[in-house]
């Protein structure tokens, strides 16, 4: 009888043993089971931001690509007159090319080649022989003189402090879109205020073009 107690108990302690080691193997299953899904929602998590930040990226680029280019009408001894789109800062020479090239009938001795458009611009190319009207000289004249004075009051009036100005305030200068106006103030706090003005050329999206536009318009 001793001998039949002393088996069941080893049977019992067995049992548990049994038991006892089943449920650690399928307790550590779980955690890793629980690891690794957690892993997976923050692997998943991290590929939604970054792709956000692409998009949101491709979207910044989308819209600086857009400020950067210009519209032109070129008419006249050209091969293909119309409206056509440029890169800022492009001259004359770029619209004709971008027209076709000239006709053998044109007469360049009348417009200046190397001039920088702006956007907006009309191109003209006349023919060997032909005069430019009275009118025609009278408006360009008038044209000139107006821009004379925009440019002037636009240089006496107060500069915009970049260090202080508002995104509306920076939205006025030229060349500067509501995109980059937000790059300034992005970038004046994360790394300060501006030293000088040249420092501005460090924010993404203004160059030495868009710089000459506005170094006269602004100041620290």
């Amino acid at each position: 009888m001793k001998n039949i107690n002393k088996k069941q108990k080893i049977i019992v302690i067995f049992i548990i043993l049994i038991v006892f080691t089943i449920y650690n193997v399928y307790k550590k299953s779980l955690e890793k089971n629980s690891n690794s899904f957690n892993e997976l929602i923050e692997l998943n998590n991290t590929k939604e931001n970054e792709i956000a930040d692409n998009n949101k990226d491709n979207e910044n680029q989308e819209k600086e690509e857009q400020e950067e280019k210009i519209k032109v009408h070129v008419s006249g001894q050209v091969k293909n007159e119309g409206v056509y789109e440029l890169d800022n800062g492009c001259r004359v020479i770029d619209a004709i090319n971008k027209a076709g090239g000239l006709t053998e009938e044109a007469d360049t001795t009348q417009i200046n080649l190397a001039y920088i458009i702006e956007d907006a611009s009309k191109i003209y190319v006349p023919k060997i022989g032909e005069e430019q009207n009275e009118k025609t000289e009278e408006q360009t004249k008038q044209y000139s003189e107006t821009k004379q004075e925009t440019t002037q009051n636009k240089t006496t009036k107060s500069k915009i402090n970049i260090n202080t100005a508002s995104k509306d305030e920076l939205d006025t200068l030229p060349g500067i879109g509501e995109v980059t106006a937000q790059k300034i103030i992005e970038y004046r706090e994360e790394r300060g205020k501006f030293s000088k003005i040249e420092d501005i050329k460090e924010v993404s999206g203004i160059g030495d073009n868009k710089f000459e536009k506005i170094k006269d318009l602004i100041d620290v």
